[in-house]
């Protein structure tokens, strides 16, 4: 994801946002001009799968 960026000493960095954003709040952060936007919610809660792909051959 490539956003607004901020120049520090000549060198370009991007701005996360992160901790506690959910769906509801999400837009808000967004606002603030943030090049990327981190949602743990997004996969806390889910169950895992376990697969694997083998090749016979």
């Amino acid at each position: 994801m490539q956003g607004k960026k901020t120049t520090i000493h000549d060198k370009q960095a991007f701005l996360e946002a992160s901790g506690r954003i959910n769906e509801k709040t999400v837009l808000d952060y967004a606002k603030t001009g943030v090049d990327i936007i981190s949602m743990g919610c997004l996969t806390s809660g889910i169950q895992s799968l376990d697969m694997s792909l083998r090749i016979v051959g």
